[in-house]
């Protein structure tokens, strides 16, 4: 047993999160799915992938380097996205974040993040402990309403992204799941206990002292993986 799985085994019996250690990967390849019924524009590297559809993005990006940020091409106009929380700018590049999403302001579609063992199309397998997340939101189901900047605008404010009991930060939690290496989801990493989006702000006095990241194994590691990243998975 290594010695960072047996820290992430600890800490998970403790129920303490894991805090973000150091560490790159090689991103050998990133591959955007699309598989939303309108095309999909990929902000930073200005990629169109079109609905039902994957591109893979080998392109290296000069702006926005610690989010993946896309929209629908016809709007709405702002974006969704995920925060690497560390500068990358594509493939070929170090990757040292640890991603997670943070979705206070709104969505227009559900998505998801992966890190895959490169090299396995049609039989990929998971390259580390907290290898990815979802957001299983949907339209139909916003507490909200459309606006030109999403399909559900949650309207945000520093007063409102301060109270984790929120309809909104409830709606969010409800739908954030972190996914495991056997592929169960959870609310937070088996390995870790991490969560993986941010509902509210930590600064809020309900906020739970959640750690926040995924890829903390991976980057550990310094194996290369697949980074895969799709919109409307429901």
């Amino acid at each position: 047993m290594g010695p960072l799985v047996a820290l992430c085994q600890s800490l998970a019996m403790l129920h303490l999160p894991l805090v973000a250690l150091g560490g790159c990967v090689e991103v050998t390849n990133f591959s955007f799915v699309n598989r939303c019924s309108a095309d999909v524009i990929l902000k930073d590297w200005n990629v169109v992938v079109p609905t039902n559809t994957s591109q893979q993005v080998m392109e290296l990006r000069t702006s926005g380097l610690q989010r993946i940020s896309w929209r629908y091409v016809d709007g709405p106009w702002d974006t969704d996205f995920i925060e690497l929380n560390g500068d990358w700018k594509g493939v070929g590049t170090p990757f040292c974040g640890h991603p997670n999403f943070a979705s206070w302001a709104g969505f227009s579609m559900s998505s998801r993040y992966e890190a895959l063992l490169p090299g396995e199309e049609g039989g990929e397998r998971f390259a580390c402990a907290d290898p990815g997340a979802e957001l299983t939101f949907s339209i139909s189901s916003c507490p909200s309403a459309p606006t030109s900047r999403y399909y559900c605008d949650f309207f945000a404010t520093q007063a409102s992204i301060r109270n984790c009991s929120s309809g909104f930060a409830i709606y969010m939690q409800e739908r954030s799941w972190a996914l495991n290496p056997d592929g169960s989801r959870s609310r937070t990493y088996n390995a870790t206990r991490n969560i993986i989006n941010y509902w509210c702000a930590p600064e809020s006095s309900n906020w739970l002292g959640w750690g926040v990241g995924s890829f903390i194994d991976c980057t550990q590691r310094g194996a290369p993986i697949h980074l895969r990243v799709t919109t409307c998975i429901d």
